[in-house]
């Protein structure tokens, strides 16, 4: 929302020197403040969705089942049980 009113307004002298000329109008800025913004956001975006899918890669690795040694035998019982 910030820089949406520069954006327009860039817009606006853009096509505005076509009817009225104007010299020495810096357009630059902010095309180029939103585009950090969206690069930002994009790379936000990619960094959570591969931050998730290895969390869910790491919850596939834990063990299902335990061995426990009760009495002297070793048994396999669910983890789930366990704690």
């Amino acid at each position: 929302m910030g820089t949406s009113p520069a954006w327009i307004y860039s817009t606006v002298v853009t096509f505005a020197q076509i009817i009225f000329p104007v010299q020495d109008i810096l357009l630059i800025p902010p095309p180029v403040i939103m585009s950090f913004i969206l690069l930002g956001k994009l790379l936000d975006a990619v960094a959570k969705g591969r931050t998730s899918e290895a969390i869910r890669k790491i919850n596939g690795l834990q063990a299902k089942t335990a061995r426990v040694i009760r009495n002297g035998e070793e048994q396999e019982i669910p983890v789930e049980t366990y704690w």
